[in-house]
């Protein structure tokens, strides 16, 4: 995996074409102006990805470009299988104790400007940083009810019903589109909505500033914080909301943080079960506070 800090190498490896994301401000899944934006996809070279990744680290106004595709991009045919060969196929203690296989293996090569809005994943996930570094605001499902959402009204012939769907809040998925493919200063972004039309459960506060609009995370979620540097590896629990930063390190040839983390598939036992109890009671303190 060292070999990978080095431009040369990738190029060497890499001859096909990649798909990255561009955005013009870091926040792809993300939410801005009430939708769930989508970041701009397009396959380049490796080595333009990497010097896009390096120069707009320097330029704020430049577009911000972050290998950050989450379907198994180290698997067979995908865009980065023939690094595979160069890591281990698995964490085998994490192995062991599912008594499974990973369903996926990512790769992540990003700057600072990229950022990850908080969620959770359905994944036991292993986070493995190679470069640079990561910081994780974590927050336990235990502490789901902090993350407020919207009120949706349930009407039928004989009632009506409040039900609060506080953790995620439903919006409408919109994409980013650029004026052109320079992705300099002078690109204008826009924001249009996916045809056809789509909606997406999605967690509405900034975990890292949270503002005024929602009182009960500012004043009672207790996120933990986890920096991890090279050569550190994250158990993430399933169902764990979690929102991502990074640092570049500067390499041979580009500078970026370079991370790789695999997805096991979790089990819906008891575990799952007790996330639904607490979501079910979170929606009642909810629906009680506003009664």
């Amino acid at each position: 995996m060292q070999k990978w800090t080095s431009k040369e190498y990738l190029q060497s490896k890499l001859h096909n074409d990649v798909t990255v994301t561009v955005t013009p401000n870091g926040l792809a899944d993300a939410i801005l102006d009430d939708k769930f934006v989508l970041p701009h996809e397009l396959k380049m070279p490796i080595g333009d990805v990497l010097d896009r990744i390096t120069n707009s680290e320097k330029h704020d106004d430049d577009a911000v470009f972050y290998v950050q595709s989450q379907n198994n991009n180290m698997g067979i045919d995908a865009d980065f299988s023939v690094l595979f060969q160069d890591i281990p196929q698995d964490i085998p203690f994490m192995t062991e104790a599912l008594g499974r296989s990973p369903d996926a293996v990512n790769l992540w090569i990003g700057n600072s400007r990229a950022v990850t809005s908080c969620h959770k994943d359905h994944y036991e996930n292993m986070y493995v940083v190679l470069a640079g570094s990561k910081t994780f605001t974590l927050i336990p499902p235990t502490e789901a009810w902090c993350l407020s959402g919207t009120p949706v009204i349930r009407k039928s012939e004989t009632y009506t019903s409040l039900r609060l769907s506080s953790i995620e809040s439903i919006f409408p998925v919109a994409k980013y589109q650029p004026s052109n493919l320079q992705f300099d200063g002078l690109t204008q972004w826009s924001i249009v909505d996916v045809e056809p039309s789509q909606n997406t459960p999605w967690i509405p506060v900034n975990v890292i500033d949270p503002g005024s609009k929602y009182p009960w995370f500012s004043e009672y979620c207790r996120p933990h914080t986890v920096m991890l540097h090279a050569g550190d590896m994250l158990y993430l629990p399933s169902l764990w909301f979690h929102h991502v930063q990074q640092t570049s390190e500067p390499l041979d040839g580009f500078s970026a943080a370079i991370a790789i983390n695999y997805w096991y598939d979790m089990s819906f036992d008891v575990k799952h079960a007790y996330f639904l109890f607490v979501k079910d009671l979170e929606s009642k303190l909810h629906q009680d506070t506003n009664m």
